[in-house]
């Protein structure tokens, strides 16, 4: 983690501890997580006391219909578990509406704490920025939490995989809903970043950057290229809901590359991120412009080319992804065999018979 070593006051820079701050900003988000962490449970360990008392009830309501075939005992027993199961669905429902509140209000004084840490004056870029990145990073730090609740070292690695699950099945929500207040408030402050210097391609990259990262909180899991195996995830976690936010905010991030683009058209790493982001959202065609882009600035970048030949092959473009072969051959022949074997790969007319 990098931060600023100058400040201004009274417009005299003097020079700022980073590593002292590094150290305090880290502080605050463990204390912040151990408080997730108990916050947590203490819900979860009330939902469960609910569920034993209402199954003691239906346990005394059965006992009074089988055992002890007694008309007061029977209506006194579906009496209490008639009154249980109201009461925990007005506990329930209060919840739902009580939880995230809590959440956004732990949040907050998580923010203050972060404020109170920062040297910088408030309302600055240094303050701004700096505060972006601790929500940034206590939502990093939360990120797979929820695998973790029920993972002990004595557990045989027979019983990690379903404990796993289970804790995942169990917390997956709060740890959404937590980072989900984590990065919104990050990119706010990004926001207030650019809003302090709007021709700044600084700001507009850090923008940018705090979109991605949110939008990779939507993401589809299941979408990530890698060869590792992926953990259980809820289908909730990738419903419609969720896909339409992630949409959103890759677009948002699309439109801050657009203007870094406009004012620096010759970085690559600009084009690099689009390229990346219309790959994200399914748009082959401004991938392709974004990669042709890319590769007059970096002419021998080999996984460019290979993602480009492979774009117009999806496409049928079998002329121009010939091109790109012939390029790729003389600069990495396993790539170039690689992309000569999606050769024909588009999609082709269905006959009717």
């Amino acid at each position: 983690m990098q931060f600023s070593h100058y400040k201004i006051e009274n417009n005299v820079p003097f020079r700022v501890d980073s590593e002292k701050l590094e150290r305090e900003l880290y502080r605050v988000i463990e204390n912040f997580t151990k408080r997730v962490k108990s916050t947590i449970q203490r819900y979860f360990l009330t939902i469960t006391l609910c569920w034993i008392v209402l199954g003691l009830f239906a346990f005394l309501l059965i006992s009074s219909l089988t055992f002890w075939i007694n008309p007061i005992l029977t209506a006194f027993s579906l009496g209490l578990f008639v009154l249980g199961l109201f009461a925990y669905y007005v506990f329930h429902r209060f919840l739902i509406i009580h939880k995230p509140q809590k959440y956004r209000m732990m949040c907050e004084e998580f923010g203050k704490l972060c404020h109170e840490a920062i040297p910088y004056p408030s309302g600055t870029p240094q303050h701004h920025s700096t505060m972006a990145l601790a929500y940034a990073l206590c939502a990093d730090y939360l990120n797979g939490k929820e695998y973790s609740y029920y993972s002990h070292r004595w557990f045989s690695r027979y019983l990690s995989s379903p404990l796993e699950i289970l804790s995942c099945f169990l917390f997956w929500k709060e740890m959404y809903v937590l980072r989900e207040i984590l990065l919104l408030a990050s990119v706010k402050e990004y926001l207030d970043l650019v809003k302090s210097d709007p021709v700044n391609l600084t700001y507009h990259s850090q923008l940018a950057n705090g979109y991605v990262l949110l939008s990779r909180l939507y993401k589809d899991p299941r979408s990530e290229e890698t060869n590792e195996e992926l953990r259980w995830i809820p289908k909730k976690r990738y419903d419609a809901i969720v896909a339409e936010k992630y949409r959103h905010t890759a677009e948002r991030a699309i439109e801050e590359f657009k203007i870094i683009s406009s004012y620096a058209p010759d970085d690559p790493w600009v084009h690099a991120q689009l390229a990346l982001s219309y790959r994200d959202l399914a748009l082959p065609f401004e991938e392709i412009h974004a990669c042709e882009a890319l590769l007059r600035l970096c002419p021998s970048d080999r996984d460019t080319l290979h993602r480009l030949g492979t774009l117009y092959f999806q496409l049928g473009a079998n002329a121009k992804g010939l091109e790109v072969y012939k390029q790729l051959c003389h600069i990495d022949c396993g790539l170039a065999a690689l992309l000569i074997a999606q050769y024909g790969c588009a999609p082709s007319l269905q006959t009717d018979y």
